[in-house]
């Protein structure tokens, strides 16, 4: 059927309108869209943190932590999983989770590791990121910290 140009498709109750399900689909697509490494890049909460932990490291004697540590470990996962052929949405989570993992030093150097995965979390639930995507971030920056058992080589023994 059609009304005022627009096909219209008869359903046991309701006529949908194409046109205006074409536009749904389309604001759907947009919103099922993950943040991209470029965007983390420029969100000022993820640079504050990570600046501040930066900032805290160096006052306790520690090597570089800032910005240019956070964008090497981004970059250098991104190389690692490439090598190995994963795919590019894979490469994608690992340079966010890369970016991201320090930030919990700017709550303390101490667990940083579980305080980064929290701090991520609740910065990732504010954006268009896949809550499988999140979470996979999250996980990543939670087990990467060796002191705390996350990054350690099963094949040595502790």
């Amino acid at each position: 059927a059609s009304k005022c140009g627009r096909t219209l498709f008869a359903t046991t109750i309701h006529y949908v309108d194409v046109k205006s399900l074409a536009q749904i689909n389309i604001i759907i697509n947009q919103q099922e869209k993950s943040m991209t490494y470029k965007e983390i890049r420029k969100n000022k909460e993820i640079k504050a943190f990570i600046k501040r932990a930066g900032i805290n490291l160096t006052s306790l004697g520690f090597t570089d932590h800032s910005e240019v540590h956070t964008t090497l470990v981004a970059d250098r996962a991104a190389a690692i999983l490439k090598e190995f052929g994963y795919d590019e949405h894979t490469i994608e989570l690992a340079k966010i989770a890369g970016y991201m993992h320090d930030i919990g030093n700017a709550v303390n150097r101490t667990h940083h590791a579980e305080y980064g995965a929290i701090l991520a979390n609740d910065i990732l639930k504010d954006t268009d990121m896949p809550l499988e995507d999140r979470v996979t971030i999250v996980s990543c920056i939670g087990s990467h910290d060796e002191s705390t058992g996350g990054a350690t080589d099963p094949c040595q023994p502790q």
